[in-house]
């Protein structure tokens, strides 16, 4: 029986499962990146479900007056929210409109949002040329 040799390729390493041979350094980062990922997630779920709260509260208001304070109050949690993600909303339209990331405005604001959401914040930074391929889909 005759093996046959394949020959090896520049970069044919990249197809390997390096699962084995990553950092822990580099498992804490993408942890890092997954945790503040859900608790953004978290975060945007309990100002919706406010949200909600109020505003059926406010459609259900016995008077003008309960109406008012909870579509208010609605109003205030809207505003938190949107808040919350003025970074993200910055940087991505930035992306979308194909401006870099490391010149002008747009680098302070990618800095904020590294600033303010840690690794995912700086995986967003960092990934513009792939986010933007997901944003045209």
């Amino acid at each position: 029986m005759e093996k046959t040799k394949e020959k090896r390729g520049l970069g044919d390493n990249s197809n390997i499962n390096t699962e084995n041979y990553s950092s822990p350094l580099e498992r804490n980062y993408w942890k890092d990146v997954a945790d503040e990922a859900c608790r953004l997630i978290d975060k945007l779920c309990k100002y919706n479900s406010s949200i909600s709260y109020e505003v059926r509260n406010a459609i259900n208001g016995r008077n003008n007056a309960v109406r008012g304070a909870h579509l208010g109050r609605a109003e205030t949690e809207i505003y938190a929210q949107k808040q919350s993600l003025d970074r993200f909303d910055k940087v991505i339209k930035a992306v979308r409109e194909d401006k870099d990331l490391d010149v002008g405005q747009q680098k302070s604001d990618a800095l904020d949002l590294v600033a303010e959401h840690g690794n995912f914040g700086c995986y967003i930074k960092n990934s513009n040329q792939k986010l933007k391929e997901v944003l045209d889909e």
